[in-house]
């Protein structure tokens, strides 16, 4: 179980990785551009992913000290 906890951690910190480009690679004048709302939509699915990234940490660091 201490694998699966190790996986998991990994797996969230790419997910926190992604979610911080993802909100990086946004022009930085976006919100006046933006006329369809789809760079607020991406800006929000970063954070989403951020914190999903979080909450597979905190599950995977769980696994390890419950089942370690």
């Amino acid at each position: 179980m201490q694998i699966l906890g190790m996986i998991i951690i990994v797996v969230g910190i790419a997910l926190i990785i992604v979610g911080k480009r993802v909100a990086g690679y946004l022009p930085p004048d976006f919100e006046e551009d933006s006329d369809d709302g789809f760079m607020q939509m991406l800006l929000s699915m970063g954070k989403i992913i951020m914190y999903a990234g979080i909450v597979f940490i905190v599950a995977g660091i769980l696994f390890v000290v419950i089942y370690g």
